[in-house]
């Protein structure tokens, strides 16, 4: 990837391949998602964004290697979001909390409005139903999650959590690819359409101190 001048790039993605748009084609080759359609919406072009959510990628991966090689950058808004990872495999909630803060203040060093995403419950969980702890274990992992992203962002003047199921009905198998985990194409665009008003209002909004742009 070519290298981008510190103020180039009004978009930075940080995530998962969920956040990088997997199960979401692009004709042209690779993944659209709901970051790049929520920056079409905001009017900003591809090449004025950067994305460096990769598949596999849990919050600590995002805070320790995707923050490092953005850190350079000035971008209006950065996008997070990652979860499914950190709840398949379990976490450390201390852990969580310091991966979390890293995320932030890199956006707010980097004046840039954040917006994170909550993980949903995917269809993917039903096949748990049949195994009660396990189906349990999962969602009490998904609430403690989302509670810690939205605790971490809640004191952020130009930051929001948005929760999973203010994105999508996690209940519809339409907005869900096959695998039950990731978003199809008509899934990224309603999350898209859902984070469209917050983008637009936390952009707009100077940060707290003026002289960026």
């Amino acid at each position: 990837m070519l290298a981008h001048d510190a103020h180039d790039i009004d978009v930075v993605v940080l995530g998962d391949s969920g956040a990088e748009g997997q199960r979401d084609p692009d004709p042209a080759g690779g993944w659209i998602g709901w970051p790049r359609r929520l920056a079409l919406q905001l009017e900003i072009p591809d090449h004025k964004m950067r994305s460096v959510a990769r598949r596999g990628a849990t919050a600590a991966s995002v805070a320790g290697e995707q923050v490092p090689a953005v850190v350079h950058l000035r971008p209006r808004l950065a996008l997070l979001g990652c979860g499914v990872n950190d709840v398949v495999a379990g976490f450390d909630r201390d852990a969580l909390r310091a991966d979390l803060a890293r995320v932030l203040a890199w956006a707010e060093s980097a004046e840039a409005a954040l917006i994170a995403i909550g993980v949903p419950t995917p269809p993917a969980l039903d096949r748990l139903r049949g195994v009660p702890a396990a189906h349990a274990r999962m969602m009490a992992r998904i609430d403690a999650f989302n509670a810690e992203l939205a605790a971490g962002l809640a004191g952020a003047a130009r930051a929001r959590f948005v929760g999973g199921e203010a994105l999508v009905a996690a209940s519809d198998p339409a907005l869900w690819s096959p695998d039950g985990i990731h978003l199809n194409a008509t899934g990224h665009a309603l999350a898209a359409d859902a984070l469209v008003t917050a983008a637009r209002t936390l952009v707009a909004r100077p940060p707290a101190v003026a002289g960026r742009r």
